[in-house]
C-alpha cells in the first residue's frame, strides 16, 4: 500500500502481480473443484503518525482487500471473512532488526527504540535525517500490508500479500 492509502497502488496493481496471485489462486481452486471455505484477512500499517489514524487506516485496507475478495470469489458468504488489522508498535521493525546484524544504521535505530526513555520513537528517529531516511525507505513500507489467508475445510492453501510503497511525486 502506499503510504496514508488504503487502495492497492499502481505498483501492486501493474507491477507487484498481487491481483495475479489472487486470479491464480482461484484458477487452482477452480480447476481442482475447491470452493474456499472461509478467509482471513489481516492488515496492518507502519507506525508513523498517530495511533487512532493508522488503526482506521489499516481497517480500510483490511476492507479493500475483502471487496477484491468478494469481487473474486462472488460465491463466497460475506459472513465467512474475518478481518483483522492493528498498528504497528514498532515491534516488527525490532524484530528485523535484531535478526539481520548487516542492515545499515542497526545499531542506532535500536539504542532509540529499545530506550524506554524515549517516548516518540518516531520524532527520536526523525532527530537523525538519514538513519530515518533509512527507516522510511527500507522498512516501514514493509509494514503496510494486507495478507489474504485462503481455507478449504480448515486448512490454509494459500496466501497472497502485499507490501508495497510508491515514492510520492
Amino acid at each position: 500500500y502506499d503510504y496514508m492509502k488504503n487502495t492497492f497502488s499502481k505498483v501492486f496493481t501493474e507491477k507487484f502481480k498481487g491481483i495475479t496471485m489472487i486470479s491464480d489462486i482461484k484458477s487452482t481452486l477452480e480447476t481442482d473443484g475447491f470452493t474456499p471455505d472461509s478467509l482471513l484477512i489481516y492488515a496492518s500499517s507502519s507506525p508513523e503518525g498517530s495511533y487512532s489514524f493508522n488503526q482506521a487506516l489499516a481497517q480500510r485496507r483490511a476492507m479493500s482487500a475483502k471487496e477484491l475478495i468478494l469481487s473474486t470469489f462472488p460465491q463466497l458468504q460475506e459472513a465467512n471473512i474475518k478481518i483483522e488489522s492493528r498498528t504497528d508498535d514498532w515491534s516488527g521493525i525490532l524484530q528485523t532488526l535484531h535478526g539481520d546484524s548487516t542492515i545499515p544504521y542497526r545499531d542506532e535505530m535500536l539504542k532509540i527504540l529499545t530506550d524506554s526513555k524515549i517516548s516518540n520513537k518516531e520524532a527520536a528517529l526523525r532527530a537523525i535525517p538519514h538513519v530515518y531516511a533509512f527507516v522510511r525507505t527500507n522498512l516501514l513500507n514493509k509494514m503496510r500490508t494486507a495478507t489474504i489467508s485462503i481455507y478449504l475445510s480448515g486448512n490454509v492453501v494459500e496466501s497472497a500479500a502485499s507490501a508495497v510503497e510508491v515514492p510520492a511525486e
